[in-house]
Protein backbone atom coordinates (compact mmCIF):
# COMPACT_ATOMS: atom_id res chain seq x y z
CA UNK A 1 0.00 0.00 0.00
CA UNK A 2 1.11 3.52 -0.75
CA UNK A 3 2.17 5.87 2.02
CA UNK A 4 0.63 9.35 2.14
CA UNK A 5 2.00 12.23 4.21
CA UNK A 6 0.46 15.50 5.29
CA UNK A 7 0.47 18.20 7.93
CA UNK A 8 -1.65 20.78 9.69
CA UNK A 9 -1.78 24.47 8.73
CA UNK A 10 1.33 25.45 10.71
CA UNK A 11 3.24 22.21 10.06
CA UNK A 12 3.65 21.34 13.75
CA UNK A 13 1.55 18.17 13.37
CA UNK A 14 2.79 15.68 10.79
CA UNK A 15 0.70 12.73 9.60
CA UNK A 16 1.87 9.65 7.70
CA UNK A 17 -0.72 7.12 6.55
CA UNK A 18 -0.64 3.67 4.99
CA UNK A 19 -4.04 2.56 3.75
CA UNK A 20 -5.70 5.95 3.21
CA UNK A 21 -9.08 5.50 1.50
CA UNK A 22 -9.71 7.07 -1.89
CA UNK A 23 -13.15 8.26 -0.73
CA UNK A 24 -14.10 11.36 1.25
CA UNK A 25 -17.26 11.19 3.34
CA UNK A 26 -19.18 14.19 4.64
CA UNK A 27 -21.18 14.52 7.84
CA UNK A 28 -23.61 17.29 8.70
CA UNK A 29 -24.75 16.15 12.15
CA UNK A 30 -24.97 18.75 14.92
CA UNK A 31 -21.69 17.73 16.58
CA UNK A 32 -19.69 17.79 13.34
CA UNK A 33 -21.27 21.12 12.35
CA UNK A 34 -20.35 22.66 15.69
CA UNK A 35 -16.79 21.34 15.48
CA UNK A 36 -16.03 22.48 11.96
CA UNK A 37 -18.53 25.28 11.40
CA UNK A 38 -20.43 23.27 8.78
CA UNK A 39 -20.15 19.99 6.97
CA UNK A 40 -17.23 17.94 8.30
CA UNK A 41 -15.34 15.78 5.83
CA UNK A 42 -13.11 12.79 6.52
CA UNK A 43 -10.95 10.23 4.76
CA UNK A 44 -10.98 6.84 6.48
CA UNK A 45 -7.73 5.10 7.39
CA UNK A 46 -6.98 2.16 9.69
CA UNK A 47 -5.75 3.55 13.02
CA UNK A 48 -2.79 1.16 13.04
CA UNK A 49 -1.67 2.60 9.67
CA UNK A 50 -1.54 6.20 10.94
CA UNK A 51 1.47 7.87 12.55
CA UNK A 52 0.99 11.34 14.01
CA UNK A 53 3.72 13.51 15.53
CA UNK A 54 3.45 16.94 17.07
CA UNK A 55 1.25 18.77 19.57
CA UNK A 56 -2.12 17.01 19.20
CA UNK A 57 -4.97 17.60 21.65
CA UNK A 58 -8.03 15.36 21.85
CA UNK A 59 -11.55 15.80 23.16
CA UNK A 60 -14.17 13.12 23.78
CA UNK A 61 -17.04 14.95 22.08
CA UNK A 62 -19.68 12.32 22.83
CA UNK A 63 -19.94 8.85 24.34
CA UNK A 64 -19.09 7.46 20.89
CA UNK A 65 -16.47 9.81 19.47
CA UNK A 66 -13.17 11.61 19.95
CA UNK A 67 -11.86 14.57 17.94
CA UNK A 68 -8.28 15.78 17.61
CA UNK A 69 -6.61 19.02 16.54
CA UNK A 70 -3.22 20.73 16.43
CA UNK A 71 -2.61 22.48 19.74
CA UNK A 72 -0.56 25.17 17.96
CA UNK A 73 -2.77 26.30 15.05
CA UNK A 74 -6.10 24.60 15.83
CA UNK A 75 -6.33 22.63 12.57
CA UNK A 76 -8.64 19.64 12.82
CA UNK A 77 -6.71 16.37 12.50
CA UNK A 78 -9.12 13.47 13.06
CA UNK A 79 -12.42 12.14 14.25
CA UNK A 80 -12.68 8.59 15.55
CA UNK A 81 -15.31 6.36 17.03
CA UNK A 82 -14.33 5.02 20.43
CA UNK A 83 -17.35 2.76 21.04
CA UNK A 84 -18.53 1.54 17.68
CA UNK A 85 -17.96 -1.01 14.97
CA UNK A 86 -15.59 1.49 13.27
CA UNK A 87 -13.41 2.16 16.32
CA UNK A 88 -10.30 0.79 14.58
CA UNK A 89 -10.42 3.60 12.01
CA UNK A 90 -9.73 7.32 11.95
CA UNK A 91 -11.54 9.86 9.80
CA UNK A 92 -8.64 12.13 8.84
CA UNK A 93 -9.33 15.67 7.67
CA UNK A 94 -8.76 15.95 3.90
CA UNK A 95 -7.04 19.33 4.25
CA UNK A 96 -4.05 17.64 5.88
CA UNK A 97 -3.03 16.20 2.52
CA UNK A 98 -2.03 17.82 -0.76
CA UNK A 99 -5.03 17.46 -3.10
CA UNK A 100 -6.82 15.53 -0.33
CA UNK A 101 -4.46 12.61 -0.92
CA UNK A 102 -6.19 11.98 -4.25
CA UNK A 103 -9.48 11.08 -2.55
CA UNK A 104 -12.85 12.13 -3.98
CA UNK A 105 -16.07 13.13 -2.23
CA UNK A 106 -18.40 10.14 -2.54
CA UNK A 107 -20.93 10.31 0.29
Amino acid sequence: MAETSGHCLCGAVQVTVTGLSDEISACHCDLCSRWGGGIQMGIEAPADGVTVTGPVKTHRSSRLAERAWCDTCGSAVWFRYVEDRDEGYLQLCPGLFENAGGARLTR
